[in-house]
């Protein structure tokens, strides 16, 4: 109960939400400290009740770079090779709820020019494997990045659902997605509480 607990206050603290229409977007960091130093992961979801249809990014760095691994490439690495290579995991890549994904040339959607996927730039569209209908819906891994401490940069997205007026555009810098203090002073006293509850709890 008290993991649990702690499992929440972080995902509250290191979260940050964009909602527009019927699509919201969050980032969470996951914890890469196990096989990489000076680089933060983060995982993009968005949620939407519609069919998901596609997505367009463009974000390039103006300083740092995005961590890419020699053996990775747009898709999320399979399992053994993760065994092999455990810091693949942290890889910067494309999901798309944790199924395939097809690129395209251009992201002129989000104002992009031409597919750039490197430790500088992404410039990239993509797509449903899938389909005709059903398309995926709910709450969709949309993509993995993992920068480098010294990481700037700004991000525009473009996220298109199966209805008619369905795409929706998001922006923001890497510094909305690293968490602010003050939400990791949050997210402290979060657990700092969930720990005086489990004490209470014991001596009753």
């Amino acid at each position: 109960m008290f993991i649990r607990g702690i499992a929440v206050a972080l995902t509250l603290a290191l979260s940050v939400s964009v909602s527009s229409a019927d699509i919201t977007i969050e980032w969470v960091e996951v914890d890469n400290s196990a096989v990489l130093s000076g680089y933060k992961t983060f995982d993009l979801f968005a949620t939407t009740d519609q069919g998901w249809c596609c997505n367009a990014m463009l974000f390039p760095l103006d300083t740092g770079n995005f961590y890419k691994h020699p053996l990775g490439n747009e898709s999320e690495p399979l399992p053994f090779m993760v065994d092999l290579f455990p810091e693949i995991e942290f890889d910067t890549y494309l999901g798309a709820g944790g199924g395939p994904v097809r690129t395209t040339l251009q992201a002129g959607d989000v104002g992009g020019d031409a597919y750039q996927f490197d430790e500088v730039e992404l410039d990239v569209s993509w797509a449903a494997q899938v389909i005709p209908v059903p398309l995926p819906s709910g709450r969709l891994h949309m993509a993995r990045l993992t920068f480098s401490d010294d990481a700037t940069g700004s991000w525009r997205l473009a996220i298109s659902a199966s209805e008619p007026d369905g795409l929706v555009e998001f922006s923001g810098t890497i510094a909305d997605i690293i968490p602010e203090p003050a939400s990791l002073a949050l997210m402290a006293s979060g657990a700092a509480v969930l720990l005086r509850r489990q004490r209470s709890d014991r001596q009753v």
